[in-house]
This record gives C-alpha cells, structure tokens and sequence, in this order.
C-alpha cells in the first residue's frame, strides 16, 4: 500500500488480497472506495489496451500556463535556448513586479512528479531566484511555452525492461562559477522513476572527475531503488546497470587507477568500486547518442531534445 495522509493506492497482482485489504481498513475506519485509480495527488493515470500505464498533470499544467498569463502563447520545441548561457543579471528586476519566484514552484512541482523532460531548465532558473534579470524572466516564460506545446505529454510506462541507470555531466556548464552539471535518469518498464539534474557543489578540474562524481550521485541512487524493489517483490535483485558515456572515469573506476589530479573525488571512485563489488551495481559503457541523462545536463537542439524526451518515456 501507498499511503500519503489520507489517499492509499492498493497494489497486488491478486485481486483477492486488494479486497482483503479494503474490508481490514473498512472495519477500523470510514473509507470511501474510489475503484481503479484514475487521479492520485493531483496526477492522472490512465491505461491503453496494452496495460501500458501513463501518467500526466495536463489540468494542473493549464492552469499554470492560465495563471501567468500564457495560455495563448506561441509553443516552442524546447524548454531552454540551446544558444543561451544565462548569467547574474545586470540589472536585476524587483521581485515584487515579476512573480518569477512563484513560476519556478509551479515549474518544479511538474518537473519532480511527470515531467523530467524539463527538469534541466528549472534547476538552472531556479539558481537565480534570489536575483533574476529580464532575461531570466524571459526564459522562465519559455519554458511555459514548451509547456503549453506539449501539455499533452505523458510519462509513460509499458511492459518489460528491468532497472536501469544513465548518468552524465556537462563540465564547466555554468558560466556564472565554472560549476558542472550532474544528471541522472533511472527508469523501469520503459519510463522514468527517478532523476535528478543538480549543478556540482565543487568545481571540477577535468571532465573525467565530473563524470565520477555523476556516477556516484547515480550509483547512490540506484541503491536505493534495488532496496525498494527488493522490499516490495523480495529476493536479491540483479546488479543495476549504470551507464556512463566517459571511458576514462569507467577506467578509472574499474582498474582502479588513483591519479593525483582525481584525488578530490577518490572517495566517490572507491564508494562505486564497493557496489561493483558488492555486487549492487555495474558501470557500462553507452554512446553519447544513447546517453538518456543528457537531457539532465544542458540545453538540447529541438531535435535531440524530442528524441531523449521519448527515450525516458514521454509519449
């Protein structure tokens, strides 16, 4: 059972255990038995004649875009100018005469329940909360009008494929502190699950140390979610895969080479060695084309971004 305050969902592959449960809550307390889920805080399940399961917030994306004013804009194709680089402002703007605050909240509130395809963007709007320009506001707005082209987009879930995780980092993506860009996206059953787009809180020196402190964020992860899934299924689950796109960081993870120039991240290298060792995970190779996490990372093209968004089951 899923329970959050007074809203349980009953999960069992046998209809009778679902009825045992119910008639074990009626006889303690006043329930009311909605039947098959359809809505559960604030998002959306429906289901196709495949069993494929999606989820959306359509009704809580338009009332957003009707809030700020934006319900008639002109859709664009990626929630981010690839082109831009937004830094401090120049000339700030009163917060009191733009409610950029309040927009990022809305955008977050989507981006942490169905949408991970505009994840990236909320993270790097969101640094500027506390001080934001025009053009912050500007492209606050833009992500809205993605939006509002694909308000009808779903997180969808469909048969087969076991746990897996892509983790990648953009270095030195931020120009206001040279930071990187971690990002990860675990996904089961041809969806996401779980992920994360976060700016690193040290600067890296080289791409290599980037990418391994990406995987550990990941491979920290993606323990958590073999514990869940044997909490909720039991037996010892299979090593999760964490896929990565940088050959130097899975060398020096499993050949473990300790050079001076990493040493700011060898704890992380040696955390990741005792999961491959344990058992509880294995690093992999994958192309850049097939890194899912890229889409956590930076600002894609129209083309690339629409690609990935499928790939981690935004239908």
């Amino acid at each position: 059972m899923a329970v959050y305050v007074d809203d349980i969902l009953i999960f069992s592959a046998e209809l009778r255990a679902i009825k045992d449960a119910k008639a074990l809550i009626s006889g303690r307390f006043q329930i009311w038995d909605l039947g098959e889920v359809r809505s559960y805080l604030g998002v959306r399940v429906t289901r196709d004649a495949e069993g494929s399961v999606m989820l959306d917030q359509e009704a809580y994306l338009n009332e957003v875009l009707k809030r700020f004013g934006m319900e008639g804009s002109k859709p664009v194709n990626t929630p981010l100018c690839p082109s831009q680089r937004l830094d401090r402002p120049k000339v700030p703007v009163e917060k009191e005469s733009k409610p950029y605050q309040a927009l990022i909240g809305s955008l977050m509130y989507l981006s942490v329940f169905t949408r991970p395809d505009i994840t990236y963007a909320v993270s790097v709007l969101s640094q500027f909360n506390n001080e934001f320009g025009e053009e912050h506001w500007t492209a606050a707005k833009r992500v809205l009008r993605y939006l509002k082209g694909t308000a009808d987009r779903k997180l969808k879930f469909s048969k087969g494929d076991d746990l897996k995780v892509f983790a990648d980092a953009d270095w030195g993506n931020c120009v206001v502190d040279r930071k990187s860009y971690s990002g990860y996206v675990a996904t089961i059953c041809n969806g996401a699950v779980a992920w994360r787009s976060k700016k690193q809180s040290n600067v890296a020196l080289s791409s290599t140390e980037a990418e391994i402190v990406s995987l550990s964020e990941a491979c920290k992860e993606s323990t958590f979610l073999i514990q869940l899934q044997q909490e909720l299924l039991g037996g010892r689950r299979p090593p999760v895969t964490v896929f990565c796109d940088n050959q130097a960081a899975i060398a020096n993870i499993q050949e473990g080479h300790h050079s001076k120039k990493l040493r700011h991240v060898d704890m992380r290298q040696h955390y990741i060695k005792d999961l491959i060792s344990d058992q509880l995970a294995q690093v992999s190779f994958v192309s850049t084309s097939e890194m899912l996490a890229d889409i956590m990372t930076k600002a894609l093209s129209g083309p690339q971004h629409a690609i990935f968004a499928k790939k981690i089951g935004m239908v």
